[in-house]
C-alpha cells in the first residue's frame, strides 16, 4: 500500500477562492536563531484557507460545527474518485457524475485536473463549480455519501457567486431531504490517483467554528506518485 497526503500544507501564500495570496501570518515568539532556547510560533489564518472542510454551520446558524462530529466521521472506507472533464467556470451538474457513483461510496471525490493549475489565475478566479442540483441529487440518491471533495478551493465559482452560495446551501442545509454533505475543498490529487481504498481526513479541531483546515491521508493499493 501507498500513503499520500491529499492536502496542502498551509504556507505564507496559499492560492484561495478569489485570491492568489491567502497568506498565513507567523509571529515567531521564540527563535533559536535569535538566541532563544527553542522555537515557538504564533500562527494566524482564516479557517477556509488551504485544504479545508465546510460543515453546515458555514451557511446555517443552526447547523453542526466542525467539533460537533464524532471521530469516525473523518474515516472513509469507500472513497471513490470520479473524473469529470470541465472547462473553467463550468458548473458540474448531476448528469456529469451520478451515473458513475457506486451506491456504497462514502466519500465522493470529483477529479477535474485542477490540482495541476494551482497557483494560476484560473485556479483562484475561474474554477469549475458544483451546481445546486448536484447537492440535491446526491442527498436523495446516495445516502451512504457523507462528504464530497473537490480540487478547487471552493465548490463555488467566481463567475456566478450567487449560484455558488445556493450550491453550498443545497449540500449543507440540515433541514433538506437527506443528510447534509460535508464539503472538502482544495483536495490535492496525483495524476495517477487510482486504487484509492481509504481516506482519513481529520480537520483541525477548533471549538465553536463553522469549518477548519484538514489534513488528508489517502491509502492506495497501488503505487502512485505523491507530490
Amino acid at each position: 500500500m501507498k500513503y499520500c497526503y491529499l492536502s496542502y500544507p498551509l504556507a505564507d501564500k496559499n492560492p484561495g477562492y478569489g485570491t492568489m495570496e491567502a497568506g498565513i501570518k507567523i509571529n515567531r515568539l521564540r527563535d533559536i536563531e535569535r538566541g532563544d532556547n527553542c522555537n515557538v510560533a504564533e500562527v494566524c489564518f482564516e479557517n477556509h484557507w488551504g485544504t479545508h472542510v465546510d460543515a453546515p454551520n458555514h451557511f446555517f446558524g443552526f447547523g453542526k460545527k466542525i467539533c460537533d462530529y464524532p471521530a469516525d466521521t473523518w474515516i472513509f472506507e469507500k472513497p471513490q474518485i470520479v473524473e469529470c472533464i470541465v472547462q473553467p467556470g463550468q458548473f458540474i451538474i448531476p448528469e456529469d457524475v451520478v451515473d458513475r457513483i457506486d451506491k456504497s461510496t462514502d466519500l465522493l471525490i470529483i477529479k477535474t485536473g485542477w490540482t495541476k493549475l494551482r497557483g494560476t489565475k484560473d485556479y483562484s478566479f475561474n474554477n469549475p463549480a458544483l451546481a445546486p442540483e448536484l447537492g440535491v441529487a446526491l442527498r436523495e440518491k446516495f445516502p451512504n455519501v457523507r462528504a464530497v471533495a473537490v480540487e478547487p478551493t471552493s465548490i463555488s465559482s467566481m463567475s456566478d457567486r450567487e449560484r455558488g452560495r445556493a450550491a453550498h446551501r443545497a449540500f449543507l442545509d440540515p433541514s433538506s431531504a437527506g443528510e447534509p454533505l460535508l464539503l472538502i475543498e482544495g483536495i490535492k490529487l496525483p495524476d495517477d490517483a487510482v486504487g484509492l481504498i481509504k481516506v482519513i481526513a481529520v480537520p483541525l479541531i477548533i471549538n465553536n467554528v463553522d469549518s477548519a483546515p484538514v489534513t488528508i491521508v489517502g491509502v492506495f493499493k497501488e503505487a502512485v506518485k505523491c507530490f
